[in-house]
Parts: C-alpha cells; sequence; structure tokens
C-alpha cells in the first residue's frame, strides 16, 4: 500500500516522512513472521551489539521496565507499553524516550568527569599533557559511540554535535553555550537532512535549546548563578529553583509546538520534569551503565535491582501526572500562520469549545496559564 496520507488535514503527514526516509510502500503482516535465512548483519556489528543490549535489558529487567531501559540503553522504544507511551507523552515526559541531549550530555558529562579525574593521577599524564584537553577528547569519542550505537537519528546527531561544540569551547577557554553554537548545528542539521525543518523534533529539540541558551545568558540568572560563599543547602535550593524555572520556560516553548502537531499537551511537565529529569540522569542511566559494565564480571544484580527500581519509580511519577485533573488540553487545528505567532512570541491558540470552532476564537497565552497555576492545588 502507498504510504498514509494525513487523516485530518493539517496532522501529521505520513507519506511526506516516508518519503524523505526512502520508503516507497507499507503493510500490515497479519500472521507470525518466520525468518527463512538469517540476515548478513552490517558491517561494523552494529545491529549486533544494540540487539545484545537489548537482550541484557530485556534478560535482568520486568517487561513494563525492560522497554524503557532499551529505549535508553539503545534507543529501541518498541517494548515501550502503549499505555506506558501515552502516560509518559501526558506528563510532559516522552522527551526522555527519545536519545537526545538529555542522554548524550550525561554519558558525555560522566566520561569528561571520569577522564578528568582519573588522568589527573597519572603524574606521567597530567605534567605532561592538558588533562582537560585529554578528558574531552576521550568523552567526544564516547558520545560519538554512543550515537552511533543507539541508531544516528537526526534528535541524536544535532545533540552530538553540539555537545562536541560546546567541548571544543571548553578546551579553547571560550563561552561554552551561544547561540552562535546553536546556529552552527542547526546548519549541519539542516544541510544533511533539509525536511527536518518542518517536522516537530527539529521543532521541539532547537525550541528548547534556544531557550535555555537564552535563559541562562540573560543577566538576572547570571547574577543567580554568581558564586557564593554559602552552604551546600542554598546551593541545592539555587539549583532546584533554576531547575523549576528552566522546565517552566521550556514547557511554555514547547507546548504550542505539541498542540500544533499533536493536538494535544500536558500542562504539568515542569513539575514532573523536576523529578524525572534528575532521576533519569544521576539514577538510571549510571545503573544501567554499571550494570551492563558488572555483568562482564557477573556482578551486575544490584545495578539492575537499582535501575529497575528506579524506571518503575519513572513510571508511576508518569501514570499519576497524566492522571491528575486538567493535566492534558486538546486543541483543533491550528493555522500555519497562528503558529507563527507562537514562535514569534504572540497570538493564541484555538479555542477547544465546540462554539469557538466555526468563529475562529482563540485564547491568550495568560488564559491558558492563569487556569494552569490554579489547577496547581489540585495535585
Amino acid at each position: 500500500m502507498p504510504p498514509a496520507q494525513p487523516m485530518v488535514p493539517g496532522a501529521y503527514d505520513f507519506a511526506r516522512t516516508a518519503w524523505f526516509a526512502g520508503l516507497a510502500a507499507s503493510g500490515t503482516v497479519i500472521g507470525d513472521i518466520e525468518i527463512v535465512e538469517p540476515g548478513l548483519g552490517t558491517t561494523w556489528r552494529l545491529d549486533g551489539a544494540r540487539a545484545w543490549l537489548v537482550a541484557q535489558v530485556r534478560g535482568h529487567l520486568d517487561p513494563e521496565e525492560a522497554g524503557i531501559g532499551a529505549a535508553l540503553v539503545a534507543g529501541e522504544r518498541g517494548g515501550i507499553a502503549e499505555g506506558d507511551v501515552d502516560a509518559m507523552r501526558d506528563s510532559g515526559l516522552a522527551h526522555l524516550l527519545a536519545i537526545s541531549g538529555l542522554h548524550v550530555s550525561a554519558i558525555i558529562g560522566c566520561v569528561y568527569l571520569l577522564a578528568m579525574r582519573g588522568f589527573a593521577l597519572f603524574p606521567a599524564v597530567a605534567l605532561r599533557w592538558r588533562v582537560p584537553l585529554v578528558a574531552a577528547a576521550v568523552s567526544a569519542l564516547a558520545g560519538i559511540a554512543y550515537t552511533v550505537l543507539t541508531g544516528g537519528q537526526v534528535p541524536t546527531i544535532r545533540a552530538c554535535l553540539a555537545a562536541l561544540l560546546v567541548l571544543l569551547a571548553i578546551t579553547m577557554g571560550r563561552e561554552a553555550l551561544s547561540m552562535r553554537m546553536i546556529a552552527v548545528v542547526a546548519f549541519a542539521i539542516l544541510l544533511v537532512w533539509p525536511e527536518t525543518l518542518m517536522g516537530p523534533s527539529f521543532q521541539m529539540s532547537f525550541g528548547a535549546v534556544l531557550a535555555l541558551v537564552a535563559l541562562v545568558g540573560s543577566g538576572p540568572i547570571r547574577n543567580f548563578l554568581t558564586a557564593r560563599d554559602e552552604g551546600w543547602v542554598f546551593k541545592a535550593l539555587r539549583g532546584l529553583v533554576l531547575l523549576a524555572l528552566t522546565g517552566f520556560v521550556i514547557e511554555l516553548v514547547l507546548m504550542p509546538v505539541g498542540l500544533f502537531h499533536f493536538h494535544r499537551a500536558g500542562l504539568y511537565g515542569m513539575l514532573a520534569n523536576l523529578i524525572a529529569i534528575p532521576l533519569t540522569t544521576f539514577v538510571i542511566m549510571p545503573a544501567l551503565a554499571l550494570a551492563l559494565a558488572a555483568d562482564l564480571f557477573d556482578l551486575g544484580a544490584p545495578f539492575w535491582w537499582l535501575a529497575g527500581t528506579a524506571i518503575e519509580l519513572l513510571l508511576s511519577l508518569a501514570h499519576w501526572t497524566a492522571s491528575r485533573p486538567s493535566a492534558v488540553i486538546t486543541s483543533l487545528a491550528m493555522p500555519g500562520w497562528n503558529y507563527a505567532l507562537f514562535v514569534i512570541g504572540g497570538g493564541g491558540w484555538p479555542c477547544g469549545a465546540p462554539e469557538c470552532a466555526s468563529s475562529g476564537s482563540f485564547r491568550s497565552l495568560s488564559q491558558l496559564v492563569f487556569p494552569l497555576c490554579s489547577n496547581l492545588r489540585t495535585l
């Protein structure tokens, strides 16, 4: 069958995506799949390595947790239950299932820190080489390997290129986060995959990064992050406030994109991400990495237990957040010009009430933010 057209005008265009992916037809398998002859595999055996990682995760975790673990380790999202996918999306945590900036930066940051501490222990290296430069090279190789291993999707490549530019800026003593860095990465992506400009992945990824860089580079935030002689409690509170603020800003930026492309968006993603992002970055991903490494010596059981428990907590958070009153808003098809107004910082989105469908009425941003704040007490 030819690739399907949009289900409704303005909806997701399957045929357009299939054309750029090189797919000429689609179909449905009714019976069981029988392997007549195994394939030869790829030259670099990447598919085999990815399949081994997925098998390890599924062999040590329960099916519900293994789907999330396989997505984080190898970018394989086929094992996630449909109910869990819906809960992750409606709670604003769906970005954790796509290998992107959070995952790549976690891998590169962890390797960079370990390499810095490790090479500093050896005088032969520390006295002859610039340890930050060596650590940056090692972490860059780790980021590239992780990108290739997880399939090299466009969001992953975008995140890897941005991380490599940040490492390069650090080694040169330049400012790591800047609009120029985002422009260079966007130009590189569009040069190879120009069709991604019209997709939600590109718009959400770069929209979030632009918001973060603009926020962190602003004067008040720079003053807020200035080093102070204070205890760890105040430092932790300062980091928590910054995490909440960045989550709120990103939600405001990404909500119009989600409404335009998917006609629905979650309202409590900021609150859920306060727990989900640290849990994924500092517990789940390190536990999975340590479990896979310790399995080489048959010592991975404690790390698998920790990873499974943390993933179970993540799924519980997603389902609880998605089940809150008014957790999800829906929207009619949004005109392109209205979406453009959102992108440049003005306008509203279509009113979801039936009486607004024909009149073309629009809600302003404040009409959504104020109900959101008032609904927080229902949590």
